[in-house]
């Protein structure tokens, strides 16, 4: 071998090196990717810092539940919130309509107590562990979940989803509906995202209502346990909302005092518990790793503390 095609070739080691590091295996972008139904998020743009480790689907085993319990507690904003602001619709023409329905600011709703409304909560199983599907008597999940737009703002403001869960092998449909309504007099164009990877995202075009009958749409949300899917409004720019998809049938979205209740949950078994806020992204002791905790039978409690950026 020449002394030129030597140096050729030792100098292709680091761009190859580069390579490796930057997509892992299979030329993806790494933060160990999810498909086989992994239930502990990786950083986005709202989960800063480092990543957890992902067990491969494959090497997981299903967790054995033999006691349940009701999980419980609220979420309080630590120090003073934000005011509510009013939205500014620009002029739009359809701001008399918009108007009728609530126009304020919905990144931080706090009541005069504190309690924090639309955080997102859930319970993940321990690393190297995945949840069986639930037996019916103890199912936690409702057959649909819609998403409406009565005048200008996305209610519920923020949703969970639990259309797959995974059965060992493959990730298989539960058979929950995720639906985009529009019950409004004017029209909306909803457009929804993920991660491109795992969500194909759509942008919906729904007429007003007819005859008081209310436009609808089945969108198609495969679990995904680490981006947040955010649903816009391209006719009118102000409105956002949020669905988690996840892979675990245990998840709740706070009330408007900041209280939520997740029933049927493992317990007497190590599982990972999550807060995720729009505007904090994931918060509490864990932070994007989550809060590792074995539940009491019956009932249990975890209240969190969030603070405004």
């Amino acid at each position: 071998m020449s002394w030129f095609r030597l140096l050729g070739k030792l100098s292709m080691v680091p761009l190859v090196a580069s390579l490796i590091l930057t997509t892992g295996c299979g030329g993806r972008r790494t933060r160990h990717d999810q498909d086989g139904g992994g239930s502990v998020p990786v950083p986005t743009s709202q989960t800063p810092g480092p990543g957890p480790v992902v067990v491969p689907a494959g090497d997981r085993t299903p967790v054995e539940v033999k006691q349940y319990t009701t999980l419980k507690g609220k979420v309080t904003f630590e120090g003073t919130p934000p005011k509510p602001s009013p939205i500014d619709t620009m002029g739009h023409k359809d701001t008399p309509y918009c108007m009728k329905g609530d126009l304020n600011d919905f990144t931080w709703r706090v009541d005069p107590n504190g309690g924090v409304a639309n955080v997102v909560i859930w319970v993940a199983p321990a690393p190297g562990k995945y949840f069986p599907l639930p037996p019916a008597d103890k199912k936690t999940w409702p057959d649909e979940v819609t998403v409406d737009q009565p005048f200008c703002a996305f209610e519920p403001h923020a949703s969970v989803a639990y259309t797959q869960y995974w059965d060992g092998k493959k990730m298989v449909a539960t058979g929950q509906k995720v639906m985009i309504v529009n019950d409004a007099m004017i029209a909306h164009n909803t457009k929804y995202e993920g991660d491109r990877r795992k969500v194909q995202g759509q942008s919906l075009t729904l007429e007003a209502k007819k005859d008081d009958k209310r436009q609808e749409r089945t969108i198609d949300l495969p679990a995904d346990n680490k981006t947040v899917v955010t649903l816009v409004c391209d006719f009118h720019k102000w409105m956002k909302g949020y669905i988690w998809s996840l892979d675990t049938p245990y998840a709740a979205v706070t009330k408007p005092d900041g209280t939520y209740e997740i029933k049927n949950v493992p317990a007497g078994t190590e599982v990972v518990i999550f807060a995720w806020q729009e505007s904090t992204g994931f918060f509490g002791p864990g932070g994007n790793q989550g809060e590792k905790k074995t539940l009491k039978e019956g009932e249990d409690t975890m209240d969190f503390k969030v603070k405004g950026k």
